[in-house]
């Protein structure tokens, strides 16, 4: 009689609920999971004030995604007790955060649509009592400043992408969209922020994300950046050009960041054991989601966004910080103890 097989381990476990996630991603190619997927994980830790730096969108287009950051992230959730002279005055006052988004576009025929519908939305919010500021900034952004050509599609096109028109190649369906060129300047998100920090970085620059993010470094080595969401187009031919996960991943993982491929069931981790050499010959359209190390505010983002009790393991075994503290931080003025 055969002895019966030892139950998997925990980690093992973790590895296949992992792997069937992400083939269920790559077979579905399911891109539209992105930033907006986990603007409700993260608002809890931007109001509670562990971090009140820029909400930026780089590619924003004509501002869908930047006007739901501004709407949510706008929206105050807390209260605050407040001393009355009248009883039948409220008590408690509804904190607002106050938002500042800024939203870089390239492509000259969507700057007005885009000022438009951010316009629109902060008239909005602000009648409710949750105003925001924003910024629009006509530029590209990528590893290095100067200028350069970008072609796109006129307004409101969604494939626009810096390149030139010799990178047009037999069945580049994105190319046959782009008509028309433009020459943009181009700027670094190291230079364009100077001393600021970002709480949110939304990038969408259509296989140009590895560059952008390139021209992060030194915001990122000091981790004055909390969160990134980026896209990856693995096999796509939108720019000529295809991107190394494993290469973006593994440079993210020597800043000290932790990057996950976001499906609709959990977030998989990319680093070390966890990785899967799949995740690199599949063909895909996704969205990666990276935080800091050991920032309370990754493990309880991560907590929200999960859906199941793996999910939940995962993050009580290897996201909690070490000891309860928060080394993250140290290097965010605004952050304070929980």
């Amino acid at each position: 009689m055969k002895s019966p097989k030892p139950p998997p381990s925990q980690k093992q476990r973790l590895l296949d609920f992992f792997l069937l996630a992400a083939k269920k991603l790559f077979d579905r190619w399911d891109g539209c999971i992105g930033a907006e997927t986990l603007m409700y994980a993260l608002k809890g830790p931007y109001e509670r004030g562990w971090s009140r730096g820029l909400l930026v969108d780089v590619g924003a287009n004509v501002g869908k995604d930047a006007s739901d950051l501004a709407m949510i992230f706008s929206s105050g959730f807390l209260y605050e007790r407040i001393d009355v002279t009248d009883p039948s005055d409220d008590l408690c006052v509804k904190m607002g955060p106050k938002p500042s988004l800024w939203a870089f576009e390239p492509n000259p025929e969507n700057l007005r649509p885009l000022t438009e519908q951010l316009s629109f939305t902060q008239q909005f919010m602000t009648r409710q009592g949750k105003p925001f500021q924003f910024r629009v900034v006509h530029a590209a952004v990528s590893s290095a400043r100067g200028v350069a050509t970008f072609l796109h599609g006129g307004s409101f096109d969604q494939v626009g992408a810096l390149g030139n028109v010799s990178e047009k190649r037999q069945g580049d369906w994105a190319a046959l969209k782009r008509t028309k060129q433009s020459t943009v300047e181009v700027t670094t998100l190291d230079h364009f922020m100077g001393k600021g920090s970002i709480f949110l970085l939304k990038i969408d620059t259509e296989g140009h994300d590895d560059r952008v993010l390139l021209g992060a470094r030194r915001l990122l080595r000091a981790r004055r950046i909390r969160f990134i969401v980026f896209e990856v187009l693995r096999g796509a031919a939108t720019t000529g050009r295809k991107t190394s996960l494993w290469r973006v991943v593994e440079r993210m993982n020597q800043m000290q960041y932790r990057c996950f491929l976001m499906t609709r069931t959990a977030l998989i981790p990319l680093w070390g054991v966890w990785w899967n050499e799949n995740y690199e010959r599949w063909k895909t359209w996704a969205n990666v989601f990276c935080g800091v190390a050991d920032d309370p505010a990754l493990f309880h983002a991560y907590v929200g966004y999960g859906t199941n009790p793996l999910t939940l393991e995962f993050a009580l075994a290897h996201l909690k910080p070490k000891n309860g503290s928060a080394p993250a931080c140290t290097d965010w003025p605004e952050c304070t103890a929980v």
